[in-house]
């Protein structure tokens, strides 16, 4: 192949087979091309729902067509000989003849096509697939059963979930039912069946909220008059549910909004991503906005207060807390969580506390607690720690320097 089309270089024909080989591009999309549908500063191919990058010797090949060909038509395909925009069934006759004469008999675009489709699929996968080639990512599943399923369930482990990427997507399905979806599984926290089942009769827009059958769910004012337009262009006899097929007016099960989704998304780059995956993150992605917001209004978090503010068990609230301490959201003393910048880091405990104990000369459990930001009782074990290590000595009530704090304290505290 790369021998014919290195013959036809200068050709309409090795510009036909380029297309199909290298980009995918049906004999209907060669016919209509025109060369507004090539961004050549990204050097990609740009066509309504599909976004495809070209390699280096495509686009070579494509900017010297342009160069030559350019000003003579804005379509892509046109004859060499007549200057005009070529017809399906010349284009499919040109590529023939070239294929015929490199010695690949019986070959068609198609079948050149369907082959750049499973080289995407083998060395890029199935998210890039769908994105390059503009498929449903359920129509490369049932054609194409030669993509190894070991590699989807590689890209569903490492995917990660871009929130802006994910707004994005949202914010272009508008009033979709892909769109619907989105907001009541990742920005709601409602499961995919709660979704397809919620009903008008659930939908409360006066107070903003969902009533679900164990719980309510509040939502904004943004999402309260998308839903009220959708409500007022429904017929009076139409099926009660909220989110329904836009022609037929039929519900959803939900494979098949599963598959809209997911083609919704790899096509907006959030790839490898469930409804599942994103019902979980928009939780968790919740449940830390509701610690930090707990943290600052109470002065610190506990385990148990975790536990008791999202109905977590203990590993669960731990992990939730341990993220946000990672994260630098939340700073761990002892078993408190305190909120980032209201207490000095453990990590800088010892150098604060010798600098101000060869400052004054000693001090009282208070005045350290006040140094860290702490309470009393809380620095007690702090105070116990440091003095084990050698940083201070107790005498009474008072915590004195030793004689290694001034140098300790020239030194990289722990």
């Amino acid at each position: 192949m790369r021998r014919i089309l290195a013959e036809q270089h200068r050709s309409v024909a090795g510009i036909i087979l380029r297309l199909a080989w290298k980009l995918a591009l049906r004999r209907d999309e060669m016919h209509r091309l025109t060369w507004r549908d090539f961004d050549f500063s990204k050097k990609e191919l740009v066509l309504p729902g599909r976004c495809t990058p070209v390699d280096e010797e495509t686009f070579a090949a494509l900017w010297e067509r342009f160069s030559a060909r350019g000003r003579q038509s804005e379509f892509v395909v046109i004859s060499d000989r007549f200057l005009m925009q070529m017809q399906p069934a010349s284009i499919s006759r040109a590529a023939r003849q070239a294929l015929d004469a490199g010695g690949q008999e019986g070959i068609s675009l198609e079948d050149l096509r369907q082959d750049c489709i499973m080289r995407w699929l083998e060395e890029k996968g199935v998210a890039c697939a769908a994105r390059f080639s503009g498929m449903a990512v359920d129509t490369l599943y049932t054609n194409y059963v030669r993509y190894p399923e070991e590699a989807v369930q590689r890209e569903r482990q490492q995917a990660k979930v871009d929130e802006f990427a994910l707004w994005q997507v949202i914010q272009a399905e508008g009033a979709s039912p892909v769109g619907l979806v989105l907001r009541l599984v990742w920005q709601l926290g409602l499961s995919v069946t709660e979704a397809l089942e919620l009903t008008w009769e659930q939908v409360d827009l006066v107070r903003g909220r969902l009533r679900l059958q164990d719980r309510t769910v509040p939502f904004g004012a943004a999402f309260g008059r998308l839903l009220d337009s959708i409500r007022m262009q429904r017929a009076a006899d139409a099926d009660p549910r909220v989110i329904l097929s836009p022609r037929a007016r039929s519900p959803y099960d939900a494979p098949r909004i599963s598959k809209l989704v997911k083609t919704a998304l790899i096509r907006g780059g959030v790839e490898g991503v469930t409804l599942d995956m994103l019902r979980r993150h928009g939780q968790q992605r919740n449940g830390k906005a509701r610690l930090l917001q707990a943290a600052d209004a109470m002065g610190y978090l506990t385990r148990n207060d975790a536990m008791e503010l999202l109905s977590l068990s203990a590993a669960q609230a731990y992990e939730r807390l341990r993220q946000l301490v990672e994260e630098g959201r939340l700073v761990k003393v002892g078993a408190r969580y305190y909120p980032a910048g209201a207490v000095v880091p453990p990590r800088e405990h010892a150098q604060k506390v010798c600098e101000y104990l060869t400052e004054t000369g000693g001090a009282y459990r208070k005045e350290l607690a006040d140094i860290l930001h702490l309470e009393a009782r809380q620095c007690s074990r702090i105070l116990e720690k440091l003095a084990q290590e050698g940083y201070l000595v107790r005498e009474g009530q008072r915590y004195l320097p030793t004689k290694e704090t001034g140098i300790k304290t020239d030194q990289k505290m722990p």
